[in-house]
């Protein structure tokens, strides 16, 4: 799932916020748009006959390659993409964001009435769906069983599950009118998994199966449910207390919810599943925020700060084998943050060159690039992306022995050509580098005798990379 997941900024009755004192009408998800006073703190086996290697590649520019990417995080050189709201200043957040049948589609906010809009390959926007005025943003998303849904807020009538199909056609289900907005959202199980905030203060937990049966699977008093994502086994959403704690659960494939941790003094308001491990982003006011690792035993790993003035983190996300976390910033503009494998480290410029983009609030990869949400109350919501940093992919060993013919087939399922560049590791201590260019939408296949040539020694035994 590519859903916002951060604590937004609450819709007061369709009345326009002042950028110097954000305490009213940020549009969109109602019960996650918390008014916020920016005045007060914030927060080796050989093979015998034949060696086939497949790698199916999620790259898609020449930048991207099989080669190592550098130490740590890569500063990532975004672009926009759209800026002005996309054309309407009253769109002030990109909510949720999923890639879809050739697409990427994400959601906006809006006290007049949300959107959804669809990005192509070629990056050409267009508003796919106009939103009742009523539902003033839709801030989840996932794809299950062959369709798109996006989960909206709707403080009037009630929030409203919404289904695009592969042709783009746009249907909806009422939740019903205590149910006020669909904050998160995640397949598990064979199963559509929501969660809801609800008019009493309490929110609920449901799954949906693939004809549309719905199930409640719990209820959470004097709690926002923020974040939802599955990992070894089990489906994980995270609570925000309403005595300023924070709490993680876990749901088994019979239905079973159970609380295994809680965290104290912080409110949890993003959740992403990395490296078999449950990360959530909490926020604690007047201090910084934090992103809390949790293993899937329920046993908090680590704590990670990032450091002030980012006193919200807006989404957490795992997007193109690495994790980011988007944040709230109302000095110097949102952040986009990378985890190295010990710390955060930001990775593109405060607020994209703009203090006005205030909140990274969702991120979403399609065609080879990592595309960012921001939220901006002056002039509109941005979009902006970059191309993915390479990835390393290691194959198993090998050789050029005699009666050895091992072979690499490399795919690249983009649209556009990718540029592949292979380390071969010899027995003997040295290595031999090769480049080739896949093209889009083929595979290429690399005899790799005809790269090392054939000979009864330790030089010609390798792996690669």
């Amino acid at each position: 799932m590519f859903g916002y997941s951060g604590e937004g900024w609450k819709a007061e009755e369709k009345a326009r916020c002042k950028v110097e004192d954000i305490a009213g009408c940020e549009a969109g998800d109602g019960a996650r748009r918390k008014a916020r006073n920016e005045t007060v703190c914030k927060a080796g086996y050989r093979a015998r006959w034949l060696l086939v290697l497949v790698l199916s590649l999620a790259l898609a520019a020449a930048a991207l390659t099989l080669c190592p990417p550098a130490a740590g995080a890569v500063f990532l050189d975004f672009r926009q993409a759209g800026n002005g709201g996309f054309g309407d200043s009253n769109n002030t957040s990109v909510e949720a964001m999923a890639s879809f049948s050739s697409a990427l589609w994400y959601s906006v906010g809006n006290a007049w009435g949300g959107a959804i809009y669809r990005v192509d390959a070629s990056g050409n926007i267009t508003k796919a769906y106009g939103l009742p005025a009523s539902d003033t943003g839709a801030p989840s998303a996932s794809t299950f069983n062959g369709s798109l849904y996006f989960g909206s807020t709707n403080n009037y009538s009630g929030a409203s599950l919404w289904r695009v199909d592969t042709a783009g056609n746009v249907t909806n289900t009422p939740l019903g009118a205590n149910r006020e907005s669909v904050p998160s959202m995640a397949g598990f199980d064979q199963k559509l998994w929501y969660g809801t905030h609800n008019s009493d203060g309490s929110s609920s937990v449901f799954s949906m199966d693939a004809t549309g049966n719905t199930t409640k699977i719990a209820d959470i008093p004097s709690a926002s449910l923020y974040g939802m994502t599955s990992t070894g086994g089990k489906l994980w959403y995270g609570t925000s207390n309403n005595d300023g704690t924070s709490s993680v659960y876990s749901v088994d494939t019979a239905g079973h919810a159970t609380k295994v941790t809680d965290i104290p003094s912080a409110k949890g308001y993003a959740m992403a599943s990395y490296n078999n491990n449950i990360w959530y982003g909490t926020n604690n006011p007047c201090s910084t925020c934090s992103v809390y690792q949790i293993d899937t035993a329920g046993n908090i790993v680590k704590k990670t700060d990032i450091p002030a003035t980012n006193t919200y983190v807006e989404t957490v996300s795992a997007q193109g084998g690495s994790l980011y976390v988007g944040t709230y910033d109302a000095a110097s503009g949102g952040g986009v943050w990378q985890y190295d494998g010990t710390a955060f480290v930001q990775v593109n410029q405060s607020g994209f060159g703009s203090t006005q983009n205030r909140a990274v609030s969702v991120f979403g990869t399609y065609n080879g690039k990592l595309y960012a949400g921001t939220g901006n109350y002056s002039t509109g919501a941005e979009l902006w992306s970059a191309d993915l940093p390479a990835m390393p992919f290691y194959f198993a060993e090998g050789t050029t022995r005699p009666d050895f013919q091992p072979y690499l087939a490399v795919m690249n399922s983009n649209p556009t050509d990718a540029q592949v560049d292979i380390t071969y590791y010899k027995g003997d201590g040295t290595t031999q580098q090769q480049s080739l260019t896949v093209p889009a939408n083929s595979r290429a296949t690399v005899a790799v005798k005809d790269v090392l040539g054939e000979g009864d020694d330790a030089a010609h035994d390798f792996s690669a990379k």
